[in-house]
């Protein structure tokens, strides 16, 4: 999968991966530290399981924080799950394994 590159809001975001094939995690955030760490290791666990199910993409800093601000969100680190270029499920904060596989589940049902 090619990298989400040149992005100055969400409505272009969504449009550069509204024909991916595949659900797609976005990673907002500008901080280091070990909440985006332990993000990253709980999405790689699920991605993990899901197998080629699901792609995960970190936005660089500049775009993640327009992105939070246009989304009215302070916390970090912040995931977007979009499929078929649709938000389907935001998480901000430290958020839990089960809740990423809820989602999952969800968006399959649907």
């Amino acid at each position: 999968m090619k990298n989400i590159k040149n992005i100055n809001n969400l409505l272009e975001l969504l449009e550069q991966v509204k024909n991916f094939t595949k659900p797609l995690w976005i990673g907002l955030s500008c901080r280091e530290g070990s909440s985006n760490y332990f993000m990253d290791q709980i999405v790689t666990k699920v991605q993990s399981e899901e197998g080629e199910e699901i792609t995960y993409q970190k936005l660089d800093c500049l775009t993640s924080q327009m992105l939070k601000e246009e989304l009215m969100i302070t916390d970090n680190p912040v995931l977007l799950l979009i499929n078929k270029g649709e938000i389907k499920a935001i998480f901000s904060g430290m958020v839990g394994r089960f809740q990423l596989e809820d989602a999952l589940k969800n968006l399959k049902s649907i």
